[in-house]
């Protein structure tokens, strides 16, 4: 009889520890967005709804989409993706990366939609330059692309 209550005890904090950490666990969204004419560079800021401050970026350069965020060292995630190897997408008032050639989800962020709708524009524009002779970069160039 003790072991049957020692499991149900055993069993009940894990649930409960589990229930704790889904409801603590970090949202992020995305809450403005800033362009930089020196870089050319395109950046949305990602806030946490926990603690409402700035906790990472997303970044649309000429060439790449680099993405960082975190909340502790041991809750964040990076990377970074070629700018014609990505799509925009916008569901449910969340902002989506997604891999063109797989149709992978890179990222999943709350987002306004206005805020997506500039992005989107940023990132079709840098498409278009990149097909464009002039503003291909010299790495490009030089790889043939």
């Amino acid at each position: 009889m003790k072991l049957y209550q020692l499991i149900s005890v055993i069993i009940f904090l894990i649930i409960s520890l589990l229930f704790i950490v889904f409801i603590f666990s970090p949202k992020f969204y995305i809450k403005s967005y800033q362009y930089d004419k020196d870089y050319d560079s395109f950046t949305l800021k990602i806030f946490s709804k926990v603690k409402e401050k700035e906790c990472g970026f997303i970044n649309i350069s000429k060439e790449y989409v680099t993405f960082r965020y975190y909340y502790n060292l041991s809750n964040f995630n990076k990377g970074a993706t070629a700018v014609e190897d990505i799509i925009f997408d916008y569901k449910d008032n969340h902002f989506h990366i997604i891999n063109k050639s797989n149709n992978k989800l890179i990222l999943n962020i709350e987002c306004d939609k206005d805020i997506y709708i500039k992005a989107n524009n940023y990132l079709i524009e840098k498409k278009k330059q990149i097909k464009d002779e002039s503003f291909r970069s010299s790495k490009d160039i030089f790889l043939g692309r």
